[in-house]
């Protein structure tokens, strides 16, 4: 039986280098684009999390535009 595993921020830095790992060959990972799902629409991301099935998930999104961050802090 595969575990699947959800990792938020998949085509990020962390989480690429979370997908290159040496997983186990039970596990099954879903590392969503961007485009595929904005963790900021919580909506979106309970419908993703719903059916997925996940035995983990990891959150390894990240707001990275440091000088917008101050301006935009809620968006941050």
């Amino acid at each position: 039986m595969t575990r699947k595993v959800l990792i938020l921020g998949g085509t990020g830095q962390v989480g690429r280098a979370l997908a290159r790992l040496d997983w186990p060959a039970d596990v099954g990972l879903d590392a969503p684009t961007h485009r595929q799902l904005d963790i900021t629409d919580a909506e979106a991301v309970r419908r993703w999390i719903g059916r997925g099935g996940y035995a983990a998930i990891v959150n390894a999104a990240a707001y990275t535009a440091v000088d917008r961050a101050e301006r935009e802090s809620d968006a941050a």
